[in-house]
């Protein structure tokens, strides 16, 4: 995510309370940008850091290096006429100036007297997964000596709360379409046009009235001096101008607009604080943090470990096939989905499983792809429990590839990956495919995906050891009890031999409509007689062996004997175009290339 954060300094005398409070500010932009993108798997992959300048000498209070100095403000505040002689910066211009600057997607505004802790860039991220636009309010700490020279100091001192609206982390695509009039920053009511604006136009907001991520050095308040007056008088205008305007045309929060345009009218002043905006937002419920993943080839028992653990307390529902589309529409990456795609995905989601009684709500800035599977699996879970505060369970076999942006959305993820032999595997599916839809696949096509299922599943192990288990369906079959308490002590969950037989009543759960051929996992637990496994013809299951015989004998699966007199050389480059295109260990090209060697051999004799 690569993030712009601009500002507007002024130079000043020692008189003022900026001439301190500036430096120890930048120092602490520079230190924040500093571990945002030095930090490993940092979300953040640029940051501009951008001081635009009323006038050219209010850039000499900003280090030449780390900071992009704009070119100065074609106007401000006086250029308006009438009674303003402060030169005070307006905000629309301030967003126009970084918007051709930069091409982030987005956008952090501050005073130029909020410093940040270092950790501010990461938590912002974070948040943009889960809101469209966010404030933050500031901490105010004492305005000693040693804070004045000492940013430790300053970043060590908790200090106390502050209601005012100084810090806000908005998108490119609401930048350029807001309307902030001619406000302007060096007077009261800026925090709320800025504020108003966000009201207006965005469903999921947050304001951050507690965390300890921004400061501000003592309290005196300069803004509000008797001589600022006419200042505040125009800005407050263009609040209320702003906020008429926004319920005329019809805005997503009109409630909280309304009770602000009241306030004016009546002459009163209105606590519009943190705990009052929040009152008014559509903020998504939150998943349980520690969920379980089950995911494997198709047809390698998937639904029957998710059956089984459903009977250990996990809450569970039919296959979301989320992520799985994320990756098909190549939004894998995204936290934050505009209008356009996020209506795309929803369309593919609701062709992949039934959410006929589920109503997305898409705001026109678009909206957070946490919000959407938070919304999705409360859905599909709905009168099982909470699972915001109950541990749950997601099986789709394909988000096998997803795992590691998985686990960024869920860094505490525990997922349990079903392997059978291949041969099985395959032939189960030629068996049911015609039933659920699947597309006919050759023998190496479904090698080929066999094996980059296992591959995936590997690497997320190879980095997180102990966030995956392997779990064999013929294990499973044979000694069911002993493995599924193998799998609840690597999940950190009791578990309850007694409770395993009662999955039948789960199948309704967790399989969907049109999931027929899911219903044998509710029955009784059986290995299968080799004589049922039919679809696959000995020629076919010998070429498994070739293709795949590397893996099935590092998980300790009976490898087919192949036998030379049964391939012909087209049967060869087949077999060694596919093995090349799965991108497997060396070995088994070896191998395939020796039987080539072999077959041209025979045919030249």
């Amino acid at each position: 995510m690569k993030i712009c954060h601009f500002f507007s300094p002024v130079e000043v005398g020692p008189e003022s309370d900026l001439f301190m409070a500036q430096p120890r500010v930048y120092e602490s932009m520079l230190t924040a940008s500093r571990h945002a993108t030095n930090l490993e798997n940092s979300p953040v992959s640029e940051l501009d850091l951008v001081a635009i300048p009323v006038e050219s000498r209010d850039l000499s209070v900003v280090p030449g290096q780390g900071f992009i100095h704009a070119p100065t403000l074609e106007r401000n505040l006086t250029s308006l006429g009438g009674e303003f002689t402060k030169p005070l910066p307006i905000f629309a211009d301030l967003c126009a100036a970084a918007l051709s600057i930069s091409d982030a997607d987005v956008f952090v505004y501050t005073n130029c007297d909020i410093g940040l802790q270092p950790h501010f860039y990461q938590f912002v991220c974070e948040q943009l997964r889960h809101f469209e636009a966010i404030a933050v309010n500031r901490r105010t700490i004492d305005d000693s000596e040693q804070n004045r020279h000492s940013l430790a100091s300053c970043l060590a001192e908790v200090g106390k709360k502050h209601p005012g609206f100084d810090c806000f982390v908005m998108r490119r695509d609401f930048l350029q379409v807001a309307d902030f009039r001619e406000a302007v920053v060096g007077g009261n009511w800026i925090g709320r046009v800025i504020l108003a604006n966000v009201l207006a136009r965005h469903k999921s907001f947050r304001v951050f009235i507690d965390e300890h991520l921004t400061f501000h050095l003592g309290d005196d308040r300069a803004w509000n001096s008797s001589t600022s007056n006419p200042i505040h008088s125009h800005n407050e205008r263009c609040l209320v101008e702003i906020c008429e305007s926004a319920l005329a045309a019809g805005c997503e929060n009109s409630s909280a607009m309304e009770a602000l345009v009241s306030q004016h009218v009546k002459g009163r002043a209105l606590r519009f604080d943190g705990a009052f905006v929040n009152s008014f937002s559509t903020v998504p419920e939150r998943l349980q943090q520690d969920p379980v993943f089950v995911t494997g080839f198709p047809r390698s028992g998937t639904t029957l470990m998710q059956l089984l653990l459903a009977t250990q307390g996990l809450l569970t529902a039919p296959e979301t096939h989320f992520y799985r589309i994320l990756r098909q529409l190549n939004l894998e990456h995204s936290t934050w989905l505009n209008q356009t795609d996020a209506q795309r995905f929803v369309t593919h989601l609701e062709s992949a499983v039934d959410l006929s009684g589920l109503k997305f709500e898409i705001s026109g800035s678009g909206c957070g792809v946490d919000d959407l599977f938070v919304r999705t699996v409360t859905y599909l879970m709905e009168g099982q429990g909470n699972p915001s505060t109950q541990r749950w369970m997601e099986k789709t076999p394909d988000h096998v590839h997803s795992l590691f942006r998985i686990r960024e959305d869920y860094p505490r993820v525990k997922s349990v990956y079903m392997i059978r032999n291949p041969i099985e595997a395959f032939d189960s599916w030629r068996r049911v495919a015609s039933g659920w839809g699947g597309q006919e696949k050759s023998i190496l096509e479904l090698c080929q995906m066999w094996q980059a299922s296992i591959a995936s599943a590997k690497a997320f192990k190879r980095d997180f050891p102990n966030e995956l288990m392997f779990v064999k369906l013929e294990d499973l079959q044979k000694t069911p009890r002993s493995v599924v308490q193998k799998v609840c002590g690597f999940l950190g969950i009791p578990f309850h031999a007694e409770l395993l037989d009662d999955r039948e009543e789960y199948s309704d759960i967790a399989i969907g409509r049109g999931e027929s051929w899911k219903k044998e996992s509710a029955g009784a637990i059986a290995t299968k007689d080799a004589s049922e496994f039919r679809a696959l013809t000995e020629h076919e299951k010998r070429m498994v062996g070739i293709a795949l015989g590397e893996t099935m004998r590092e998980f300790s699966f009976p490898i087919p004997e192949a036998k030379l007199d049964s391939f012909d050389a087209g049967d060869f480059i087949e077999i060694l175009r596919s093995v090349d295109s799965i991108a497997v260990e060396p070995g088994i090209r070896n191998r395939v290339s020796g039987l080539v060697r072999a077959a041209k051999g025979r045919l030249l004799g």
